[in-house]
């Protein structure tokens, strides 16, 4: 076998540091494969597909932590001095540190589930705060009518999706702006092949003028319960009212918690990574 070249020791390096960023982030690629839903049910099953092939990657990438995206504000490919054949061998995700005191997982639960209609919190599937990089909430309420469940998240860097051209029979695709900038895509999504006959899947996609994004997502039923039945007619919140809740004000000091991670790539292959 012949000696590893430079190239070679980068390529490495690189891999390492693909697998060092999703590592921290711990993404359930069921939820990643759920926020393509504004996109329509045949593009969720591709992506789904695709994070069962290589989760790692897509944990990296589709949650905009991906090494090989370019700063805000660029055009696509690697960024200046990152990858294999870039000289400098390092490279780095995030812009500084955070403005604000951190937001713990159950506080993060807390400000969300003040916005839900009344009712009770009857399992938490997941609450990270703003520790992680990417604040994400995954849980189920029930407002007396039947139980529902929510993922939500928060993350720096998001770019508008908007309506497709064309959305699938039986689904419902709103954009709105709001009077500071914000962008707000409202999806309404019927049964999908292989769902239980009833299933709906409502959400929010609001992207702010200084980047970040939140989407809220809402079933009336357990999505990953597989072949389980609807556990109400619809979910809780109208399209309204989730427009206003990823809207609310109270995401700014979320949103001014969430911290940068950085990742640098050295020439001997070393990766280390640092917190804002």
């Amino acid at each position: 076998m012949s000696a590893p070249t430079p190239d070679t020791d980068r390529e490495t390096a690189f891999a390492e540091a693909l697998g060092a960023a999703a590592e921290e982030y711990r993404i359930d690629p069921g939820a990643l494969a759920d926020l393509g839903w504004q996109r329509g049910r045949h593009l969720r099953r591709r992506r789904r597909a695709a994070l069962l092939g290589g989760a790692t990657c897509a944990a990296a990438l589709a949650l905009g932590i991906g090494l090989l995206a370019p700063p805000v504000g660029t055009g696509p490919g690697p960024g200046p001095g990152f990858g294999p054949g870039s000289g400098s061998g390092s490279g780095s995700v995030g812009t500084g540190p955070a403005a604000g005191p951190p937001i713990g997982g159950a506080e993060f639960r807390d400000l969300l589930t003040e916005l839900l209609p009344a009712g009770q919190l009857v399992e938490t599937g997941e609450a990270r705060g703003t520790e992680s990089g990417i604040p994400q909430l995954r849980l189920i309420w029930d407002d007396g009518h039947g139980q529902a469940q929510y993922l939500f998240w928060i993350m720096k860097h998001g770019a508008p999706s908007g309506c497709r051209p064309a959305t699938p029979a039986g689904d419902a695709c709103e954009q709105r702006t709001l009077a500071d900038g914000t962008e707000v895509t409202l999806y309404r999504a019927g049964t999908g092949d292989g769902e239980p006959a009833g299933s709906k899947t409502w959400s929010a996609t609001a992207t702010t003028p200084d980047g970040y994004q939140l989407m809220l997502q809402e079933w009336n039923r357990r999505p990953l319960d597989q072949g389980a039945p609807v556990t109400r007619v619809d979910p809780p919140l109208t399209t309204d009212r989730l427009a206003a809740v990823v809207a609310d004000p109270r995401w700014k000091r979320v949103e001014q918690a969430i911290r940068d991670i950085r990742v640098e790539v050295r020439p001997s292959g070393t990766v280390t990574r640092t917190y804002g």
